[in-house]
């Protein structure tokens, strides 16, 4: 029998019928915190800091190593088996490797998405009176304080009661408002301030026929906002207040609200996805520290051409989908391709036509517009991929502004300014490692795996470079000409390593997404890149450019700057530049 993890209130696990026993309160609580983030490796010194509250280091991380012996040990008494629930060390911290459904805080957060994707109000009400039946007090109470419990429990709790107001919603839309009146009455008093539920409140109580108990509902909420804050109602709540003074019939009990419409927009995962372990976990603990800070989390996700950003950030948005259940939005910026770049305008057009609002009410300017959009995902659990900005400046109205939500911005450009003006976190991608290009091929071309073809593969690796996107090109070209890897090299040493990539097109795939790059910048710039091409190997200093481009050195500088923040160079060290092999072969063609 599968092990029944209960997170939701005091930990318990339950294995074959009986519970599982745990000595300590701070291993209860360790235990606690690798499962809310089971699959992921929680880093020592956040465990640390997390159980021991600042405690001195050196003794809690002996004292840590202890708790997870006893803890495994604990499991090992209980019948749990490591293909159940297996707690692993390395990299710097612990996992929980365990079934997400088996924990009730995991298959909560799986079932609020599923509802969301619910077009029938009964069937939607449904899964989300089950979620939420699974909370049966705070999150680990009795074992972790409220300090623990606050940092750690924030997020799962904004969701509980984002649930709970789209359960009403739904209740409403099968026309049970009035049966509603008690329940919201204890909704409306656990939480005073939750502008949703006292609008839900009222109405219930209007469709009850309680008009004078609805308005006063409102008098008394709205008296407590001006004591306790200065502020007055937001204008959903005002709108309420005002149909019910007027008499507005509202069917069903249902308020004057937008429709809500839940975007799923992701673009399908890239198949046969290889490495960028670290970059996923970052993106993952990203999202922990977004739910532990009340803070919205913007990534500035960034490398060269072809390097397999937004590879990345779709297969990590699809990994980490059920973490936001109010909907996914993709916008494609086409920031490098001039000749079809989406304008800030129609980005965010697009995007609220995904978040349901007609075209009727999309405001005229891109301010206004964005304002809008800022608007709807407020107090929503979206993540927004905002894919191939050409800048900081193209990406900034798409970005949502709400605590709950999270953007992941990819671009060329070093988003420099996204990091330092909107505490975006840096991610830079670099080249594949040489395993992770075998295993990039091999997963494009399994008969690599039935043919003696290593010595080619690492051939064709060295002439694309690491690229992912040459990578891909090549295993493409294999499949398709049924060329055996041999002969592929052939071709690259013969025909030149673009030519063989792009079959001989000057306008194959891999120079026209260089040349996308290339066309952005400025004409010093773009002459000092054509210039390099011509430099043997592939470091150099910034004296070296100095000399190739015949130009001062703080211009020098300068021109370099502006070709690093468009990931056309790296700078290695202070004053050293690398050029990528394929780059400085695109380069050299334009010389």
């Amino acid at each position: 029998m599968a092990a029944d993890i209960r997170l939701l209130g005091r930990l318990d696990l339950v294995h074959g019928g009986h519970p599982v026993r745990f000595g300590r309160r701070r291993e209860r609580c360790l235990l606690g915190l690798l499962l809310l983030e089971a699959g992921r490796s929680v880093p020592v010194d956040r465990l640390v800091d997390l159980l021991w509250d600042g405690g001195p280091a050196a003794s809690a991380r002996a004292s840590l190593r202890s708790n997870v012996a006893r803890l495994r040990a604990d499991l090992r008494h209980g019948g749990v088996a490591p293909s159940e629930l297996r707690l692993r060390g390395g990299d710097g911290g612990y996992r929980a490797d365990v079934d997400p459904w088996l924990v009730d805080a995991h298959r909560f957060r799986i079932l609020v998405g599923r509802a969301g994707q619910l077009t029938e109000p009964g069937a939607r009400a449904e899964v989300l009176r089950d979620a939420l039946a699974m909370w049966r007090g705070a999150v680990l109470e009795a074992d972790a304080s409220d300090r623990l419990r606050e940092r750690i429990g924030a997020e799962l709790t904004e969701l509980r009661i984002t649930a709970t107001e789209q359960m009403i919603d739904a209740e409403f839309d099968c026309g049970r408002a009035r049966q509603l009146v008690g329940e919201l009455a204890a909704l409306a008093a656990e939480h005073p301030q939750r502008e949703r539920l006292t609008a839900q409140f009222m109405l219930a109580l209007h469709q009850a026929g309680r008009q004078a108990d609805a308005l006063r509902v409102y008098r008394r909420f709205r008296q407590r906002l001006v004591d306790d804050l200065g502020v007055d109602p937001g204008s959903d709540l005002r709108d309420v207040h005002t149909a019910i003074l007027r008499g507005v019939d509202l069917p069903g009990g249902v308020a004057p609200r937008r429709a809500v419409q839940v975007p799923a927009q992701l673009p399908a995962g890239v198949p046969g996805f290889v490495g960028r372990r670290r970059e996923l976990e970052t993106l993952d603990d990203l999202v922990a520290t977004g739910d532990r800070s009340g803070e919205s989390v913007i990534v500035a996700l960034t490398g060269t051409a072809g390097v397999g950003k937004t590879a990345l950030a779709v297969h990590w948005a699809h990994r980490a989908a059920a973490r936001f259940p109010d909907g996914q939005l993709y916008v494609n910026l086409r920031g490098f391709d001039s000749g079809c770049r989406l304008g800030q305008a129609e980005a965010v057009r697009n995007a609220l036509d995904a978040l349901g609002v007609t075209a009727a009410r999309i405001p005229p300017t891109v301010d206004a517009q964005a304002a809008l959009y800022r608007r709807l995902l407020a107090g929503k659990h979206v993540l927004v991929l905002v894919d191939n900005a050409l800048d900081a400046d193209h990406a900034r109205p798409l970005l949502p502004g709400t605590p709950t939500a999270m953007a992941v911005v990819t671009s060329r450009d070093q988003l420099t300014a996204l990091v330092s003006g909107d505490a975006a976190h840096p991610l830079t991608l670099d080249l594949l490692s040489l395993y992770e290009s075998r295993q990039l091929l091999v997963n494009r071309v399994p008969a690599l795996l039935t043919t003696a073809e290593p010595e080619a593969a690492d051939v064709i690796i060295g002439a694309c470079a690491r690229l992912p996107l040459a990578l891909v090109v090549t295993a493409a070209r294999a499949r398709q000409t049924g060329f055996s890897l041999n002969s592929l090299t052939t071709e690259f040493a013969s025909a030149g390593r673009l030519d063989a990539l792009d079959a001989g097109d000057p306008a194959g795939p891999v120079r026209a997404v260089f040349s996308w790059s290339y066309r952005t910048l400025a004409p010093a710039a773009a002459r000092l890149f054509r210039l390099l091409g011509r430099h043997p190997g592939t470091d150099f200093s910034v004296s070296t450019a100095a000399s190739l481009a015949a130009r001062p050195l703080p211009e020098t500088h300068r021109l370099l700057a502006e070709l690093t923040q468009a990931n056309l160079l790296a700078e290695r060290s202070p004053g050293r530049y690398h050029t990528y092999a394929l780059l400085g072969a695109f380069a050299a063609e334009q010389s």
